[in-house]
């Protein structure tokens, strides 16, 4: 047997009851006040109001050979999770381990600290440590008395501000998530600290009792298993855009103005103004790395990416587009789904890939659409260019209003002037019989959705492809 050394293994439980289990260790240090002031500052960073996750150490001494094996293993197996991606391991680690992982990289960083050992060798460490250190709802022991009207102001535009915040990290992480995603443990922990204030602020101060709205933040994350595939137009922005206007009207209609500078009012919003600008930051950071690796992989060119405020919103975008398409020459299939859908979009495509190898079609959709482009015009420029239309039919296609106005619309009516050849393919059944899409030549009989099909799925889509290929090559 060997004499184990005067370390201290470090636990997160998930619930009170204390786990010393292989599955919640992440970590090992040398001395007991090490562990012990560990323990603090991850309880300070990570625990909720319920104390959870608990924290909490156990000397190597106190464990037997066979504990402590078990313990070490588990330790060495966290190590190789470094990377902030589940998507790079296979299979994907859990949120648990990856949160475990980023625990001992924390750890590590800040017994180095207490020991002195390193300095942040680099402005993007010193800005890493100081990031994490800002994101707490300040102390306000210590500020000026406020006046009732400081109080109800300054309580108002600090509700502005996260509102804006917590707008701006959805829509820099969902309007790509149809592209890529990755798990950015800052990020969320920026997320979580902006939701944590709007709930606690709508909830306890006085003068924000009459908001209209109870306010539910529209994911609990914004890891990949929980935004990946959401589409911001149609599935986040109503949602998320309704919440920042309420808020906005909201603020209005009570009369807030910034407050003096120096003022009881000016110094309680400015406490909070540090975190902030690091969610910020982060989300912005976040969209740049995503556009970025986008482009890096299916090789786009670079465009800086706009911000949410330097854009209009499709529906304004819509009031200034005439739904007429111009003429050009039309030699595109263009693919109109709902992205509910994509499985079946992408089936489409791998079956068209051998004819597009051959030169024998053109397909689009909007996973063309490359990252910081302005989409709306692409869609268009795209419609323009098409020759046969071919729409995957859902309950979901036919409920999209977006679907409805600016794609199935202008094409129904080219198709009824002749300058485009429409296909469409029953997916799930509907209730398509009471659309213009009865009208319309099915590319493949509609008694069976392909939702339905098992073994003969493929079959059919050969069968769509070739009356795709006949439509795109006939003149």
């Amino acid at each position: 047997m060997t004499t184990p050394t005067a370390g201290f293994y470090l636990f997160a439980s998930p619930s009170v009851t204390r786990d010393e289990s292989h599955s919640t260790v992440f970590y090992r240090a040398e001395g007991e006040s090490l562990a012990q002031s560990l323990c603090r500052l991850f309880t300070r960073e990570y625990a909720d109001a319920n104390g959870l996750p608990a924290f909490h150490h156990r000397a190597a001494t106190s464990l037997t050979d066979e504990e402590r094996v078990l313990l070490d293993e588990s330790l060495d197996l966290l190590a190789v999770y470094d990377d902030p991606d589940p998507g790079v391991y296979d299979p994907p680690p859990s949120k648990h381990t990856l949160f475990l992982a980023e625990c001992a990289i924390r750890a590590q960083r800040w017994e180095q600290a207490f020991r002195g050992q390193t300095e942040p060798n680099s402005r993007d460490e010193k800005s890493e440590r100081s990031d994490s250190a800002s994101l707490h709802s300040p102390k306000t022991d210590h500020l000026p008395v406020m006046t009732v009207e400081d109080r109800r102001n300054s309580g108002l535009i600090l509700l502005w501000l996260l509102a804006q915040t917590y707008y701006k990290m959805l829509e820099s992480t969902i309007s790509l998530a149809s592209w890529f995603t990755v798990l950015d443990l800052e990020l969320n922990r920026s997320y979580f600290w902006i939701v944590k204030n709007i709930t606690t602020l709508l909830k306890n101060h006085e003068d924000l009792k009459d908001f209209p709205v109870a306010f539910e933040p529209l994911f609990p994350d914004l890891y990949p298993s929980t935004i990946g595939e959401l589409d911001w137009q149609d599935m986040v922005a109503p949602d998320a855009e309704r919440f920042l206007s309420t808020v906005q009207q909201y603020v209005h209609s009570k009369g807030a103005y910034d407050p003096g500078e120096g003022s009881p009012a000016w110094i309680f919003v400015e406490l909070f103004r540090p975190s902030i600008d690091v969610a910020i930051e982060r989300a912005i950071a976040y969209r740049k790395r995503i556009s970025q690796y986008t482009e890096r992989v299916c090789g786009y060119p670079s465009q800086a990416v706009p911000s949410a405020s330097s854009e209009p919103a499709a529906e304004n975008k819509s009031h200034e587009t005439k739904e007429t398409i111009p003429t050009t020459k039309r030699d595109k299939v263009f693919i109109s789904y709902s992205h509910k859908d994509k499985k079946f979009l992408d089936d489409l495509l791998a079956h068209l890939k051998p004819l597009e190898r051959a030169g024998r079609v053109s397909a689009w959709s909007d996973k063309q659409i490359q990252p910081g482009s302005q989409w709306f015009g692409e869609i268009q420029a795209a419609l323009a260019a098409t020759k046969v239309a071919v729409l995957l039919i859902t309950k979901d296609f036919l409920a999209s209003d977006f679907i409805h106005d600016h794609e199935l619309g202008p094409l129904l009516k080219e198709a009824a002037a002749g300058g485009v050849a429409v296909r469409w393919v029953l997916v799930r059944d509907c209730n398509w019989k009471n659309t213009p899409l009865k009208d319309y030549q099915a590319a493949f009989p509609s008694e069976k959705p392909l939702a339905e099909m098992k073994a003969e799925r493929d079959s059919a889509w050969v069968t769509i492809c070739g009356t795709i290929e006949a439509a795109a090559t006939h003149d």
